[in-house]
């Protein structure tokens, strides 16, 4: 296939989802809420790389990001280059990812002990 250098800057973004996902544990996410977590936070491409993914999933890549970011932006980059022929994922969109993720976990993680504090 014919390599293509996608600007993510140039994609065109569905509109911002209603955010139902944000509500529920990353490990309850559908293929749906994965994608509308990668579009409303504008992360083509890695909206590729997540196709078809759940959020138990999602959160795997996510882990393995975290723990050993240059050997998995290397590798999403061999993914992205060899499966859809992008020859480009800037780091600046990995590091969103990986931060974004980062920051709804911790979210999720006061709510859920907000609640908690709250039933006691």
């Amino acid at each position: 296939p014919q390599q293509r250098h996608t600007d993510p800057k140039e994609h065109t973004y569905p509109p911002k989802s209603n955010g139902f996902y944000l509500t529920k544990e990353i490990h309850s996410w559908s293929e749906d809420d994965v994608m509308n977590f990668m579009n409303d936070n504008k992360l083509y491409p890695m909206t590729k790389l997540c196709r078809n993914m759940n959020g138990t999933k999602l959160y795997e890549l996510y882990r393995d990001s975290d723990q050993n970011s240059v050997v998995a932006h290397n590798l999403l980059k061999e993914d992205l280059k060899g499966v859809y022929g992008i020859d480009l994922l800037p780091r600046y969109t990995y590091l969103s990812f990986i931060g974004e993720l980062r920051e709804h976990l911790r979210r999720r993680n006061r709510t859920i002990q907000t609640d908690i504090v709250d039933k006691i």
